[in-house]
């Protein structure tokens, strides 16, 4: 595979729209730099993370409580990679004033195909920066931005988030709601009531009476068994 960065023309016509001429100059040797590693070490760096996935340890040989994750040393390096390349640091560095996100995003760019998606944990990290930065005590904010922006790999902290999804995680494909549910069969439930109700349906009106009251009674069962196996209720 070749460079990454000297490949991609549509970055490049990007790049030459949004950045002036003196920045564009400057990031560019950081840009390529970064396409050449994607094209080569990062890419067999992320081959080996996703070949070794992180393990959950929940003991040691001693029977002892450790709950350690291990991960492979492909998934460090591909942390020590980002560090130094201040993916998570350029934004707060004010090297390049009102472009420093254009230029993180266009490193960013490069790197993420080729990261075994720990571009994951870069937006996480970069997201709990701006918190701090925007919300947080000093003293807080001053203790641990820091770290969470270092381009020191071994000092670099790595920020997560917690998922409130019972299924946890950022896959919930299979999490059934109650609002879907009412999607689906709300729709063409209204227009038979409506007919029912308002329009000239030849039916006795017992019998009109009887198909209302047991489409109603039919569609809060099926919200609730819905709510039941999507694990709602």
């Amino acid at each position: 595979m070749q460079n990454t960065y000297r490949s991609d023309v549509v970055l490049h016509e990007h790049l030459e729209r949004l950045l002036p001429p003196e920045v564009r100059a400057e990031v560019e040797p950081e840009l390529d730099q970064m396409g050449e590693a994607a094209a080569g070490p990062l890419a067999r760096l992320a081959e080996q993370a996703e070949a070794s996935p992180p393990r959950l340890v929940p003991y040691d040989a001693w029977g002892r409580r450790v709950d350690r994750i291990e991960v492979s040393p492909a998934w460090s390096e591909l942390h020590a990679v980002q560090a130094r390349a201040g993916l998570c640091a350029l934004p707060y560095e004010s090297r390049h004033g009102r472009y420093d996100r254009i230029v993180q995003h266009a490193l960013l760019h490069l790197y993420g195909p080729s990261s075994a998606v720990y571009s994951c944990p870069v937006a996480m990290t970069d997201a709990a920066v701006r918190v701090l930065v925007d919300h947080a005590p000093a003293a807080l904010r001053d203790r641990v931005a820091p770290c969470l922006t270092s381009r020191d790999p071994g000092r670099a902290w790595t920020s997560g988030q917690w998922m409130t999804e019972r299924e946890g995680g950022s896959d919930v494909g299979g999490t059934a709601t109650v609002a879907w549910i009412m999607v689906v069969f709300l729709v063409p439930f209204l227009g038979v009531l409506a007919y029912h109700v308002a329009g000239r349906p030849r039916l006795p009106a017992w019998l009109r009476a009887v198909v209302i009251g047991g489409g109603i009674a039919s569609y809060l069962v099926i919200l609730a068994v819905g709510a039941v196996v999507g694990g709602i209720a």
